[in-house]
């Protein structure tokens, strides 16, 4: 398992994404598939429904880096079987991966390998 800081994650997802967040790419660690926000978005628009979420509509709350917005696939990243890549959200504070408290599973990035 890998663990990092938010801001090392961030840091990351900057390096190699640029800025905005909408263009950062993950890959889903059961089926592979790669996503994007600004890929659901088109997703959305074309009227693709995601296996766990259903056709979605604008003004959904939605994540790339945690859930799979496949048709065919349904998995979150900190479901029963994790992507195994912790961000710890305030390093001041205690976290418990198995409470999900102070800390989330995440998707790997689509385009790097933590090493895990």
């Amino acid at each position: 398992m890998v663990e990092l800081s938010k801001e090392e994650w961030l840091k990351k997802g900057r390096e190699l994404y640029g800025k905005d967040m909408e263009d950062w790419k993950f890959k889903c660690s059961n089926c592979g598939r790669i996503q994007s926000a600004s890929s659901i978005r088109e997703q959305m628009k074309k009227g693709e429904k995601s296996q766990r979420w259903g056709t979605l509509k604008k003004g959904d709350d939605f994540d790339p880096a945690t859930s799979c917005y496949s048709p065919s696939c349904n998995w979150v990243s900190n479901g029963l079987f994790t992507s195994g890549i912790l961000v710890i959200l305030d390093l001041s504070e205690p976290h418990d991966a198995s409470l999900k408290k102070n800390c989330t599973y995440v998707f790997p990035f689509a385009d790097f390998d933590w090493g895990e």
